[in-house]
């Protein structure tokens, strides 16, 4: 079975007939590929609430932004989205500061063999599965007859469904950003009280 999790390229010089592309479709249901930053950014933009992997091209040609700037962008929308940094330069000729900061998931060689390059794309897949938001997600799926029970409220007095907390979390949205900090303390919070067994 596919993965539902949408792969986002962007790179100017790639096509469907790449062999990276041909894998990747094989593994995932949606795999959108873009020439250019603004069509990519605006799709990552639109696609905030799904689970995004992003394969960035490092060097974009022409008048459009570079890798470092894209990655700046995505990340003033959410910090979610496992950016894989995609290039054919010389990684120690590049500044890597920006890439710790703005958290890029990897740095990849364009010279490197498909299978590798489809490991670290499952690697960032993992990851995005065991975050918050999709244990969320899946706690969802799993009692639907909760979907419309308020379960948390703001400071403002306002009260979110679990469907509408998870919404936030993936917009990155302030209360979604305090929505995951306040989950994971309580995650935290349970485990070192010699609770033994997670409930599934």
């Amino acid at each position: 079975m596919k993965s539902n999790i949408i792969i986002v390229v962007i790179d100017d010089l790639i096509d469907e007939r790449s062999p990276l592309v041909v894998k990747l479709n094989q593994e995932y249901e949606q795999v959108s590929i873009f020439n250019n930053s603004v069509e990519g950014l605006k799709f990552i933009k639109d696609n905030l609430d799904s689970k995004t992997i992003v394969i960035l091209d490092l060097t974009l040609s022409g008048d459009d932004d570079n890798g470092h700037i894209v990655l700046e962008k995505i990340r003033a929308n959410s910090f979610l989205i496992p950016v894989l940094i995609w290039t054919a330069s010389d990684e120690k000729q590049e500044p890597f500061a920006d890439f710790i900061n703005n958290r890029a998931f990897a740095f990849i060689k364009q010279s490197r063999p498909v299978k590798d390059i489809l490991k670290i794309v499952n690697e960032a897949a993992i990851s995005l599965e065991t975050d918050v938001a999709s244990s969320l997600e899946d706690w969802l799926m799993a009692q639907p007859q909760t979907k419309d029970k308020p379960y948390m409220v703001a400071i403002n007095g306002k009260s979110f469904t679990v469907e509408e907390m998870l919404n936030e979390i993936r917009m990155q949205s302030l209360i979604g950003k305090e929505f995951s900090y306040k989950l994971n303390k309580l995650t935290i919070d349970l485990l070192t009280r010699n609770k033994e067994k997670l409930d599934d």
